[in-house]
C-alpha cells in the first residue's frame, strides 16, 4: 500500500474526529476496519524484506561417517533382500527320547553287586561292562554244567562197555556158544546207553544255553572244572554288559545290594535323536 493512501485515510479519520459523532455509511465503515485488522507485516513488501531461507528437504536426518569411523565402528553393510528374522522366546519344556532308544537294564538272576563300574551321566558304548554281579543263579548253572559233564562221562563208559559186550555176543553166536536171546539182550543194553547219552547231550545243550545267555563263553566253559568249583573260585562272577551306545540316565544300584531279575539298575538311552516338549502360553502363542 502506497503512503499517499494511507495519508488520505488519516486526514479522514481527523476529519470525522473533528465533526463529531455521525453516522457513516456501511462500506466507508467495513474499509476502515479492514484496513485497521491488516498486520503490519503486510505493508513490507518493499525491497528491504529478507528472504525465507529455503532447506533442502534430503539432508534432513541425515548423519554421514566416515570411511574410518565405520572401520573403527565395525560397521558392516550387505545387500538389501528379504531375510529370516530370529526372535528369542523363553519358555519351559522337557527334553526326552522315543521309547524304542530307551534301554532299561535288569539283571538275567539274582545276586550280590560286586562292583559298580559306570556313573550316572557316563556314554557307554555296546558291550561296554557296566557292573558285576556274584550270579546265584549263575552259580546253579554251573554246578548242573558240572554234574551233567559228569554224568555223560559215566554214560559213554556204560556205552562202551555194553558195546563190547554186544560184539562178543555176536562172536559167540557165530560159534553157537551162546543163545541168541543172549545176543538179543545185550543189544538192548546197548541200545539203552545210546539213548541216555543222547538224552544227557539235550541236557547239557540247555544248560549251555543258560551260561551263554549269563555271558560264559565256550571257551569258558571248556575250562570250568570241579577242582576250580571247590576251590570257590570266582565262576559265577557275571558282568552285566551294555546292550547298546547310549548315555547311563539313571543308576539305581549300589555296591552289595543284592538284586534279583525284576530289579531294574540302569537306563540306557540312546541320545542320538531326542523329542522336545515344549510349553508355550496363549500370549506366547499370539507372537
Amino acid at each position: 500500500m502506497s503512503d499517499t493512501l494511507l495519508a488520505r485515510i488519516s486526514q479522514g479519520v481527523a476529519a470525522a474526529r473533528a465533526q463529531g459523532p455521525q453516522l457513516l455509511p456501511i462500506p466507508g465503515i467495513l474499509v476502515v476496519l479492514g484496513m485497521l485488522l491488516i498486520s503490519p507485516s503486510m505493508f513490507a513488501c518493499g525491497p528491504s524484506a529478507e528472504p525465507v531461507e529455503e532447506h533442502d528437504e534430503e539432508a534432513v536426518n541425515v548423519v554421514e561417517v566416515g570411511l574410518d569411523a565405520q572401520k573403527n565402528g565395525g560397521f558392516r553393510t550387505e545387500a538389501a533382500g528379504p531375510q529370516e528374522v530370529q526372535r528369542l522366546i523363553t519358555t519351559t519344556g522337557v527334553v526326552t527320547a522315543p521309547h524304542p532308544r530307551v534301554t532299561h537294564i535288569r539283571p538275567l538272576g539274582s545276586g550280590v553287586v560286586q562292583e559298580i563300574i559306570v556313573r550316572l551321566g557316563d556314554r557307554v558304548e555296546k558291550n561296554q561292562p557296566l557292573l558285576t554281579f556274584d550270579n546265584i543263579d549263575l552259580g546253579e548253572a554251573i554246578g548242573e554244567y558240572l554234574d551233567l559233564v559228569g554224568g555223560l562221562s559215566r554214560l559213554e563208559a556204560r556205552r562202551f562197555v555194553a558195546e563190547a559186550a554186544l560184539e562178543r555176543g555176536e562172536a559167540l553166536l557165530e560159534v553157537e556158544a551162546i543163545p541168541r536171546g543172549e545176543l538179543e539182550l545185550r543189544q538192548a543194553e546197548y541200545g539203552q546207553a545210546l539213548a541216555e547219552i543222547e538224552s544227557q547231550h539235550a541236557s547239557l545243550e540247555r544248560v549251555e544255553e543258560r551260561l551263554h545267555r549269563f555271558g560264559v563263553t565256550e571257551e569258558e566253559m571248556d575250562n570250568i572244572s570241579l577242582e576250580e568249583l571247590q576251590r570257590h573260585a570266582p565262576l559265577s562272577l557275571s558282568t552285566l554288559r551294555a546292550p547298546r551306545a547310549g548315555v547311563i540316565t539313571r543308576l539305581e544300584v549300589s555296591q552289595g545290594e543284592i538284586i534279583d531279575r525284576e530289579s531294574e539298575l540302569l537306563t540306557i538311552v540312546d541320545t542320538s535323536i531326542v523329542w522336545v516338549w515344549l510349553t508355550f502360553t496363549r500370549r506366547i502363542s499370539a507372537r
